[in-house]
């Protein structure tokens, strides 16, 4: 039996490249493929994706940023160059949200850019994720480009089909110092386990740091107080439990009774 179709073959299919969001490559996401984001700080880490993808394959294409007319949150130019240059962003807005989709898809089948990003009011259906896979898969071959395309979606997202989901909201709880700090959390991936980070940016871009922050210990560095109900150094243990598992003090101590009453030796330290 011949087995020279891709699907009969036991050989690795071919291996598609990703991009890293940090320089050590901890967290990173598979081109020619759709992920999704979510959170209240979702365009930051859309931003910082852009400002990856730029440094990565700068090949002097833009990068498509569609959102709708009606969108209550806008993003301000003035507050970009932290996290993008501004001048590489092309903007899009659109009247429904089913013009958005289509506008994304026809950028990632043109294979022009490397990087297509959709701001919707819903996570879209399963169908519309399909073609968007699709979209970008023939983009990538028909032209070389390898695109990749980002669904910005409210709350906890939940579109079906997606190659990842990324939740990110700042962490007010352990600020960073200089700056701001978030919490970034992988809920959905196909090959990989749910797992949190915290993530600030530095100077040569985001650093990522285990959540919950390591906090310092207290200035007494490697002083463990004594165990309780463990006697103090040097004092003899009074204690001891009758029989029945209740615990009874030595008739001398001060919790154990009159000084020179006899107990009964009904206990096991008797």
């Amino acid at each position: 039996m011949q087995t020279d179709h891709p699907l009969l073959s036991r050989r690795p299919g071919p291996k598609i490249p990703r991009l890293s969001l940090d320089r050590a490559a901890e967290v990173s996401f598979r081109l020619i493929r759709l992920h999704e984001l979510c959170g209240p700080a979702r365009q930051a880490l859309a931003l910082m994706l852009a400002d990856r993808t730029l440094a990565q394959a700068d090949t002097g294409a833009p990068i498509y940023w569609i959102t709708l007319v009606r969108q209550k949150e806008e993003l301000h130019m003035e507050g970009l160059p932290p996290f993008c240059d501004p001048s590489r962003l092309v903007f899009v807005k659109l009247e429904k949200p089913d013009d958005a989709l289509w506008a994304l898809e026809e950028v990632l089948r043109s294979g022009a850019v490397p990087l297509a990003v959709a701001e919707l009011p819903e996570p879209p259906g399963l169908t519309q994720v399909r073609r968007l896979h699709l979209a970008a898969e023939t983009g990538a071959a028909a032209h070389g480009e390898r695109p990749m395309g980002l669904i910005l979606t409210p709350g906890n997202g939940g579109a079906p089909g997606i190659e990842t989901r990324w939740h990110m909201s700042s962490d007010h709880a352990s600020p960073a110092e200089g700056g701001e700090r978030w919490q970034l959390d992988r809920r959905r991936a196909r090959m990989e386990p749910p797992r949190s980070w915290a993530l600030q940016m530095g100077r040569e871009g985001p650093e990522l740091g285990p959540y919950p922050p390591v906090k310092q210990p207290p200035s007494q560095k490697g002083a463990t107080a004594p165990a309780p109900d463990m006697p103090a150094a040097g004092l003899p243990d009074t204690r001891c439990q009758d029989a029945g598992g209740a615990e009874n003090r030595h008739p001398m101590s001060p919790t154990g009774g009159t000084a020179g009453q006899e107990r009964p030796k009904t206990g096991v330290c008797d």
